[in-house]
């Protein structure tokens, strides 16, 4: 099929064809019995064709699955290149790549889903009483890309994910729900054992929970909140935000003001990261990257394509970050009248004005040592205006694309 693809490919001035296999045991279980078990196996290629016109390249995609017909897929995609156009661009060419830790050997064995199930007893065992383990969903699985391209470029990697995804509900019988997500690149990481009881405290908490108060507070985000916490960052830092005029930021300038104890650095090759990867989407081969160092913006993270755009050297999306830590205790951070907040209904701040309103789902408001469950209510500010003086801890945190600070306490937010 693959050779088939490329043969009625040649005809364009470049190509890359990226073929992506999953393989994936699911497990579905509820009230303490597995309901369904099913292996599932599938290959999609995707297809990139590009034709340079003077200063523009045109280009254009498509998917083939087994039954397709390539031929006709093919002709129809080259039928539609003259509909997308940009600068002119090109596909990466031929690179080595560095060796980092992709593959879980215990990937695909009904085993590892046993000791996911098995973690989750022993993770709630204590809370029995107060919780109920209503379902959950276990998933394994190994997954290849292979990319090809008209420069010769040739990449592969192959990568493991395990998934939980688990719902606990509190037995007081006010609407309590919570629901626990865990992925992680290597079933010794997964630690269910360890990060339930976490989530069934809230549970528990979240039936006796109160709205927060109203007004403007510092707030320390951990946990949940800080897997988006710095996305306004990644993507003011972005080539595609640089290109198109609506980054905020400017190189060797600050990213906000007084945030001089900011540094955020790109880590393509972290092992344990779901993100982690030797090369992009176009094979581009990637490395780790300071983007923020100490508040100021340093490299801008750019693919290939609009690396072409900006004409700078291309280092590649950011995929995963690691913010420096620093000099907080998480003791010396809880101080004062503050909130701690964990998880959101959604929190995405705005990538331009770097806005956000968000509805509380975990939190506790701290008032001089004395700390009560909230939930409900809305938080609003701004992230440029919320990182002036932020204090970050000492402690490091490790979650599925970040790794930092495990308290990061800002101030200004206003509840309601």
């Amino acid at each position: 099929m693959k050779n088939r693809i490329i043969d009625n490919m040649s005809c364009a001035d470049e190509w890359q064809l990226t073929k992506k296999t999953v393989s994936r045991i699911e497990r579905y279980i509820s009230a303490g019995h597995i309901e369904q078990e099913r292996y599932v196996s599938y290959t999609l290629f995707e297809g990139l064709m590009l034709a340079h016109k003077g200063e523009k390249t045109h280009q254009t995609h498509f998917y083939i699955t087994e039954g397709d017909d390539p031929k006709a897929v093919v002709k129809n995609a080259l039928d539609n290149l003259g509909r997308s156009v940009s600068d002119h661009w090109s596909l990466p060419k031929s690179s080595s790549y560095e060796t980092v830790e992709l593959l879980d050997e215990n990937a695909l064995k009904t085993g590892s889903l046993d000791k996911l199930e098995n973690d989750i007893e022993q993770g709630i065992a204590r809370f029995k009483r107060y919780v109920t383990y209503a379902s959950s969903e276990l998933f394994s699985s190994v997954t290849s890309i292979e990319i090809e391209n008209s420069f010769d470029l040739h990449a592969y990697r192959q990568y493991s994910n395990f998934s939980a995804y688990i719902n606990l509900v509190n037995d007081k019988g006010r609407s309590s729900d919570i629901e626990a997500v865990v992925k992680k690149p290597f079933l010794k990481e997964m630690n269910l054992n360890l990060v339930l009881p976490d989530y069934a405290v809230f549970a528990i908490e979240s039936g006796d929970a109160v709205s927060p108060p109203e007004g403007k507070f510092d707030v320390i985000f951990m946990g949940e909140a800080l897997d988006t916490l710095f996305s306004y960052f990644i993507a003011n830092a972005s080539g595609k935000s640089l290109f198109e005029k609506w980054s905020n930021f400017q190189l060797e300038k600050p990213v906000a003001e007084s945030a001089d104890n900011l540094t955020m650095e790109s880590v393509a090759l972290m092992p344990g990261f779901a993100g982690t990867s030797p090369f992009d989407e176009n094979g581009l081969a990637l490395k780790n990257h300071v983007i923020i160092k100490n508040g100021i913006f340093k490299q801008i993270a750019a693919s290939k394509r609009y690396s072409d755009f900006l004409s700078i050297q291309p280092i590649g999306d950011i995929r995963c970050i690691r913010i420096k830590q620093g000099r907080e205790s998480m003791s010396s951070l809880y101080s004062g009248r503050f909130l701690e907040l964990l998880r959101f209904s959604t929190f995405e701040p705005n990538p331009i004005t770097g806005e956000f309103s968000s509805e509380i789902r975990t939190g506790y408001f701290v008032d001089n040592g004395k700390s009560y469950p909230i939930r409900g209510g809305t938080i609003t500010g701004k992230i440029p205006e919320c990182f002036k003086n932020a204090a970050f801890s000492s402690n490091i945190t490790k979650r599925t694309n970040y790794i930092g600070p495990k308290g990061i306490k800002v101030s200004g937010i206003r509840v309601s």
